[in-house]
């Protein structure tokens, strides 16, 4: 049998039933083709197909909305399926306040077939609370400034962000929080005030926590219904008390105070030597001697040190206002003064005897070095040749040597002639140079400065004498020349060198000088500049021949610099006002820069500067929030103008004075965060302010009051014919004029 290898293929027929289900398959399977295809392109068209826009706004609190300044209703969630495209203006205002929102403005820009959901006016919850109860609490916002939201316990909202929750109860350490309000982060804040005391160096549960510790026999205290006529302590119930004090039959004032229970006691004193009436929170008041000469006060500002003319230097402790020493100077003796030059952490230093340079002939000077711990002299004749100057902190050095200078004045008796002598000093490793000069009995002397480039890297010391009496106001300039100085020997076997020669040359001044600007590193081509505040001046040395004068209308905000600009040595004068810098070339005094635009907030705003970016001008005129646009202006967000209302600048911020209330500003508003009252006040012209982060003092007419952070009076003084700050350092007390008395008055 043979097989073929080729068979033809049998056609396949499909039964009547099989072939039914094909097909229906078929239909189904090209159906879904379609609609598919349907689908994408609805779909596409749906995409590329102009459609209106659509917007959902959502508020976190209660609000009135409006959009493009129509207004769209109340509520919290506001829907729009169908808005024109383009850009909109969407504008927010909640129904009831909310700390730093009055509204919340969004701009927005749609497209065809968008759909977008914005969130506005933002707010977490925020409970603070405190033990006792009744502490104020601030808000510290980085922009927005601070704002008071009231006193605990609070329960309220608090927009999203990074804040610094400030809580301050009176008679206790102040309390600073950073928190953070966020959609997952609410503000729950509690602080123990006792605990925070109590954690504080030598804080323990106080015993008397109220004292009187000195009071005229004329003068009565009165707390409550308690009335005191002598010394006295008492434990009293811990809060608020009322106080108020008497001369004779006449009430004084009356303020409130807060009696704390842990931590330290409210003292109040009037001592009797200060015979105008006078409430003082503290031991620290110190009327000064009639004879007083120069005063200072330790860096730690604890304790007060001065001279007296008997050629004493005395040491007052100004917390209790109590002596704690009284040294007297060998060298100062029948009269001869002891003048203080300054003051460290460890001593007070000076010269004692008639001034170096001086001349009155006498036994000389010398230095001197007081403990402040001890008020037992330290031996200093032998440290510096005998000179004080080089344990004063140096101003000036160039090539490993410093350079001080100094004119010394010494008033033997009070009213009459004044001693005075010129000194400088050079200072090379264990070397020291000491030069001396006199001055005319007819003359004022300054000390200007040192330049180093005028000599060609060697150092003069320029100083200045203005004549007085006849011949009154001629100007001249005194220079010393160290470079080839020769000691100054008397013969004496085993003599020790104290004194060097060096050369002198005088000639007119060209103005009368504040200051000489240091030219150390720089070529001035044997010159230097000397400068008062409407003047400048380039002066040739040896000769006084004036190279070129200006004339500026305006006070420079810093002392001239010498500084380099586009390789090249320019005097520079910095402003607060247009022009805000000027540059003049070192050899030409040709001006080389005026800049007429502002750089910060400070210079394109002007007026005083407070803490948290509050701007206060002399017409009543306050601006806060200073933000700079795309164009780099400035421009304030808040501004108050108060029309004869006295409005002043303050370390704290800005105080608005009237109706016998002294109203602190905050930065977020311009909004008040704190109103003290101050009977006899009344709505003054003008006041001077002095102060600090904790205390201010507010000096009108004859009275001046002393407040604290808290609002809470701290001291009051009457008859006070002048006050000013009493600075050593960058360390302050206050030095008032109580009837005919000067009286140190220390911060509480």
């Amino acid at each position: 049998m043979q097989y073929s290898l080729y068979e033809p293929q049998k056609p396949h027929v499909h039964k009547p039933e099989e072939a039914e289900k094909h097909r229906k398959r078929m239909f189904w399977f090209r159906t879904s083709i379609l609609s598919i295809a349907l689908i994408l392109v609805v779909w596409m068209l749906w995409r590329v197909w102009p459609t209106a826009p659509g917007l959902v706004i959502e508020l976190g609190v209660d609000g009135e909305l409006s959009m493009d300044g129509k207004p769209m209703g109340v509520g919290k969630e506001f829907s729009f399926p169908q808005l024109q495209i383009g850009k909109h203006i969407v504008t927010a205002k909640p129904v009831k306040p909310v700390f730093y929102i009055t509204e919340q403005t969004e701009r927005i820009d749609l497209q065809y077939g968008t759909r977008e959901t914005i969130k506005m006016l933002e707010v977490a919850r925020c409970a603070i609370d405190s033990k006792p109860q009744g502490a104020w609490v601030v808000m510290s916002h980085q922009t927005e400034g601070e704002l008071l939201i009231g006193k605990t316990p609070i329960k309220t909202v608090i927009p999203y962000g990074y804040y610094e929750a400030i809580l301050r109860l009176p008679g206790y350490p102040e309390s600073r929080t950073s928190v953070l309000s966020s959609e997952s982060s609410e503000i729950k804040h509690f602080v123990d005030f006792e605990k925070l005391a109590l954690a504080e160096e030598k804080s323990s549960k106080l015993t008397e926590n109220f004292i009187v510790s000195s009071l005229p026999s004329y003068a009565m205290v009165k707390i409550d219904n308690i009335q005191i006529t002598s010394p006295k302590r008492f434990l009293l119930e811990g809060g608020y008390h009322k106080v108020c004090l008497f001369s004779g039959q006449t009430q004084v004032i009356c303020t409130d105070v807060v009696l704390p229970t842990v931590g330290k006691p409210v003292v109040i004193s009037w001592p009797d030597n200060i015979t105008s009436p006078c409430l003082y929170f503290g031991e620290g008041l110190y009327p000064l001697p009639y004879d007083i000469r120069n005063i200072t006060v330790s860096p730690d500002g604890s304790r007060l040190l001065f001279n007296t003319q008997a050629g004493y230097v005395n040491c007052v402790d100004l917390i209790t206002g109590r002596e704690l020493w009284a040294t007297k100077l060998d060298k100062a003796f029948n009269g001869l003064p002891a003048m203080i030059l300054g003051v460290d952490d460890e001593k007070v230093y000076g010269s004692a005897g008639i001034p170096p340079g001086s001349n009155w002939g006498g036994p000389g000077s010398t230095a001197f070095a007081i403990s402040l711990e001890t008020g037992s002299e330290i031996d200093v004749d032998k440290l510096y040749s005998g000179s004080a100057l080089p344990m004063s902190p140096p101003k000036f050095k160039a090539g490993g040597s410093q350079f001080y200078g100094h004119v010394w004045k010494g008033p033997i008796q009070p009213n009459l002639s004044i001693p005075k002598g010129m000194e400088a000093v050079v200072v090379t490793g264990n070397e020291v140079k000491r030069f001396t000069h006199e001055v005319s009995y007819w003359d004022e002397a300054d000390f200007l400065g040192v330049s180093i480039s005028a000599k060609k890297n060697w150092p003069i010391f320029v100083y200045q004498t203005i004549q007085k009496g006849y011949g009154s106001g001629f100007v001249d300039v005194h220079v010393l020349d160290t470079q080839d100085a020769k000691p100054i020997k008397t013969g004496e076997k085993d003599e020790e060198v104290r004194y060097y020669k060096g050369s002198w040359t005088n000639f007119s001044g060209p103005f009368p000088a504040k200051g000489v600007c240091f030219d150390g590193g720089f070529d001035t081509k044997g010159t230097f500049i000397m400068w008062n505040d409407h003047q400048i001046a380039s002066v040739a040395y040896p000769s006084g021949k004036i190279v070129w004068k200006k004339y500026v209308d305006n006070v420079p905000s810093q002392p001239p610099t010498i500084v380099s600009a586009k390789g090249k040595p320019v005097v520079l004068l910095n402003f607060k006002v247009s022009p805000y810098e000027l540059q003049f070339d070192l050899y030409t005094g040709e001006q080389i820069v005026a800049r007429s635009k502002p750089q910060d907030a400070v210079e394109a705003i002007g007026g005083e500067a407070c803490p948290g970016g509050v701007f206060v001008f002399p017409n009543g005129k306050i601006v806060s929030g200073v933000k700079s646009d795309a164009n780099g202006n400035f421009k304030p967000t808040w501004v108050k103008v108060y029309d004869d209302v006295l409005v002043k600048a303050s370390p704290w911020g800005a105080l608005v004075i009237l109706n016998n209330t002294v109203t602190l500003l905050g930065s977020h508003e311009l909004a008040p965060v704190m109103s003290i009252k101050l009977p006899g006040l009344g709505s003054p012209k003008e006041a001077q302010i002095f102060g600090n982060q904790n205390d201010l003092a507010i000096y009108v007419g004859t009275s001046c009051w002393i407040v604290d952070r808290y609002g809470l009076v701290k001291g009051y003084f009457a008859n006070v014919s002048s006050l000013h700050a009493l600075e050593s350092n960058g360390h302050k007390a206050l030095l008032a004029t109580i009837g005919q008395r000067q009286v140190v008055i220390p911060w509480p």
